[in-house]
């Protein structure tokens, strides 16, 4: 599957204050959409893009990250 990538911005605190992370992403035709965070683990999302956002800004945010999606 082709996979398209994204860097997000870590804004907790300590000496990764910062610095940018490689998530990546892909569409699988049966089971919709994928995220694999920078350590490799992969989470299954929503069928549809759109509902897959919402659900991508939280598991960033529960991660202390930001990047602009759209």
């Amino acid at each position: 599957m082709k996979t398209t990538s994204f860097k997000a911005i870590y804004q907790g605190t300590g000496e990764d204050h910062g610095k940018s992370f490689t998530w990546k992403f892909y569409r699988d035709p049966k089971h919709g959409w994928s995220l694999t965070d920078y350590n490799g683990y992969e989470r299954t999302l929503e069928k549809t893009w759109t509902d897959s956002l919402p659900v991508i800004r939280r598991i960033l945010s529960n991660h202390g990250m930001t990047c602009p999606l759209s």
